[in-house]
């Protein structure tokens, strides 16, 4: 197991959900120095990283609230310095306990929400930031360009944002992941199917934006953009809205003024995402993953090293330049997820590969999961 310098700070990958690309960021975070700490369900991938310090087991539970005692155990026991998000679920964790912890009588309480505000910056926005419906109506107010969205849970709702903006459009389900609850529909039959399939999911309907799909990862620190990586989005899997498998990092200040006055108005903390549309007048605000995303870890492949910013921001040090960065214009294959997409895949050839070489059995644990490249027996 690796080990650190005494007095390295500490971290802790809080996941609620089951998202294969978190078992990268361990590796990442240690090379920023800091102390790994992990709290995921047993079968996590991000408990076979050799670079975890300390696991923690999530027990089995129904509900967030029935989980939230857990990791406030887990982030005394390991004295964590920061909670670092991983999932959509553990956002939403956070934005539950941000509220709650003030009014607890648990003596543990001011300390367990000092950590959190460090963590995440201002709480003023978090709890509706990750929504689909509230990210766009907070970049709305930070002066961001965003598309026409509203709620849809009715016909008539739907019906009437179409008569105002014709087709396409885009529902979305108002919490969701990794383009699960996204379709895009160009008539009124298929829109009304999507409105129907997503109904569970509190729907909203936001006008179609064409472009080049793009996305800013970077590290905040009280509403201050310390560092940024901006990607466009080559291929996608599944697509055409899943989780993207090849992306190319691109120098775009547009972007990077974007995500700036998105920070400015929030006030966050922490590693940040936000999905956007390169339209002819500028990037258009589409989402915003308020934590770590499938690209947070590629320092030594972009130069930009987020977790060794999220290091120099607790200490008030300059944010570090990962050295063997490649820059701006480099496409990178995703792994495994384009190895999922395309077995043959062209990019193989022509982009540089993401592969965790330097754990060869969290190589395995994720080839585990490509099918053609399997271990498991096929279902009977």
């Amino acid at each position: 197991m690796p080990t650190d310098p005494p007095g390295s700070p500490s971290i802790l990958l809080l996941a609620c959900d089951d998202w294969a690309s978190a078992c990268r960021l361990p590796a990442a975070a240690h090379a920023a120095g800091f102390t790994v700490h992990a709290f995921a369900h047993r079968d996590h991938l991000v408990h076979r990283s050799r670079f975890v310090d300390q696991r923690f087991e999530a027990p089995p539970a129904d509900t967030l609230g029935a989980l939230a005692p857990h990791p406030l155990s887990m982030m005394q026991e390991c004295a964590a310095d920061l909670v670092v998000p991983v999932d959509d679920g553990a956002v939403a964790l956070i934005a539950m306990l941000l509220p709650l912890l003030p009014v607890q009588t648990d003596p543990r309480a001011p300390a367990l929400l000092r950590t959190l505000l460090r963590s995440v910056g201002s709480p003023r926005h978090y709890g509706r930031i990750h929504r689909k419906l509230g990210a766009i109506e907070v970049g709305s107010e930070a002066g961001m360009r965003v598309p026409a969205t509203a709620p849809c849970g009715s016909p008539g709702a739907l019906e009437a944002f179409v008569g105002e903006h014709g087709f396409p459009v885009v529902l979305k389900g108002d919490l969701g992941c990794a383009g699960q609850e996204v379709r895009v529909c160009g008539d009124a039959e298929s829109a009304a199917l999507a409105r129907v399939d997503l109904a569970v999911h509190s729907p909203c309907v936001q006008a179609f934006v064409p472009g080049r799909l793009a996305m800013v990862n970077a590290t905040l620190w009280q509403g201050e953009v310390v560092a940024s990586a901006s990607f466009l989005k080559r291929a996608c899997h599944p697509g055409p809205t899943g989780p993207s498998s090849v992306v190319e990092h691109v120098d775009e200040p547009a972007l990077d003024a974007a995500m700036a006055a998105f920070a400015r108005y929030t006030g966050l903390s922490g590693i940040v995402s936000l999905d956007f549309v390169l339209s002819p007048d500028g990037p258009v605000l589409l989402e915003c993953n308020p934590r770590t995303t499938p690209v947070s870890h590629l320092a030594s492949l972009t130069g930009v090293d987020l977790f060794g910013a999220l290091r120099a921001a607790l200490s008030g040090a300059t944010a570090p330049r990962a050295p063997s960065g490649r820059g701006p214009g480099a496409p990178i294959a995703l792994f495994p997820n384009e190895l999922s997409r395309d077995p043959a895949s062209p990019w193989f050839c022509t982009a540089v590969q993401d592969v965790p070489w330097s754990e060869p059995e969290l190589v395995t644990a994720l080839l585990d999961g490509v099918a053609p490249f399997s271990s498991r027996p096929a279902p009977g």
